[in-house]
Parts: structure tokens; C-alpha cells; sequence
């Protein structure tokens, strides 16, 4: 019974923070994007705020504009509150509430917000 009551607690502790893939190296996240076709990162990177879209629409500066907002967007999403988080980008993703974690919520906003094929490359 008490291997359950850990269980549980592990859980909690990790629904309830940052995903693990935003603290991998940049590395894996230039790697696993440079994996894709060119046509799918130029497309999301012209998705992206005018302040990120590259210049030239190439797959390796599409990537490094990426990057660039990905980096900004884990800071920011890193240092708000787990109130200030829910007030602010609930209203972006379909996720059931009350249900719904701090990582569901990044996870879920990271997909809309960069489309499936990125978001899974990014981690």
C-alpha cells in the first residue's frame, strides 16, 4: 500500500511542474527539428510573432527562429505562477478542467501554439 502512496505523490510532483523536455540541451532541440522537412519548419516558423520570423525563409534560420521563440516561451512559461498560468493560457488550449496540470496545460499550449509535428520535435 505504501508503494502506491509514492506512486501518487510522484505523480503529483510531476504533473505539477515544468515538463522535463524544457530544460534539454539546445542541441536535442536543433537536432530533432532539423530532422523535419524543410517545407514543415519554414511553415511554423512564418507562424510565429513578426519579432521571430526569420528573414530568410530557409529550414536553418526557420530553426533558429524557432529556437529563439522556444527559448523566450520556456523562460516565460518557467517563471509565472501556477495561478497567473491557468488564468492566461487556459483559454488557448481544450483541455477538461478541473482536471487539468501545470504540464498538460504547457504541453496542450505548446502543440497549439507551434502545431503537432514541432511541438513533438520539440520534445
Amino acid at each position: 500500500m505504501s508503494q502506491m502512496v509514492d506512486i501518487s505523490a510522484l505523480y503529483a510532483t510531476v504533473v505539477s511542474n515544468d515538463p522535463a523536455w524544457f530544460f534539454y540541451p539546445e542541441d536535442h532541440y536543433s537536432i530533432s527539428l532539423s530532422e523535419l522537412a524543410a517545407s514543415v519548419v519554414v511553415e511554423a516558423a512564418r507562424q510565429l510573432p513578426s519579432a521571430f520570423v526569420p528573414k530568410k525563409r530557409t529550414h536553418f534560420e526557420s530553426i533558429k527562429s524557432i529556437l529563439l521563440h522556444f527559448s523566450c516561451l520556456r523562460a516565460e512559461l518557467g517563471a509565472v505562477s501556477d495561478e497567473a498560468l491557468f488564468a492566461h493560457y487556459t483559454k488557448f488550449i481544450k483541455c477538461p478542467l478541473p482536471s487539468v496540470s501545470r504540464l498538460c496545460l504547457i504541453s496542450a499550449y505548446i502543440e497549439m501554439l507551434y502545431r503537432e509535428v514541432i511541438a513533438a520535435a520539440l520534445r
